[in-house]
């Protein structure tokens, strides 16, 4: 278990198999969401988010876009956020066992809750308290 340079020993939080397993189930779900003319979500996965949660502008600006996903700036207030989002039954399989978010809860955040919990939330919970 070798150290990251933030002496965080990487296979503690995710198991390597875990990680090459997770990594083949993002490029299975971006090739069946993703549109291959467009690059983005296919529309029948997706919502369009109905702009800011925030502050309710609808305007916004495209910072990148990752496994299909516009993430987008609120030109309101600033906020961060995915436009367009999945619909319920994509969110839905996403989540259900067997799924991919499902998956990582299993094999990556309960097996490493005791290592997260020893060394990364001390650090966090101090820079939290000092502000």
């Amino acid at each position: 278990m070798a150290p990251t340079g933030s002496g965080i020993e990487i296979d503690s939080l995710q198991p390597r198999s875990a990680r090459r397993e997770l990594l083949r189930r993002q490029r299975q779900d971006a090739v069946r969401r993703v549109d291959p003319e467009t690059g983005l979500v296919r529309r029948d996965v997706s919502v369009p988010s109905g702009g800011c949660c925030v502050c309710g502008t609808g305007a916004s600006q495209e910072q990148f876009v990752k496994e299909g996903f516009r993430f987008v700036t609120c030109t309101g207030c600033g906020l961060w956020y995915v436009d367009p989002r999945l619909n319920e039954e994509e969110t839905r399989r996403l989540y259900s066992e067997g799924g991919r978010a499902h998956f990582q809860f299993h094999e990556f955040y309960l097996p490493s809750a005791a290592y997260r919990q020893a060394t990364l939330y001390p650090g966090r919970l101090d820079a939290i308290e000092a502000r």
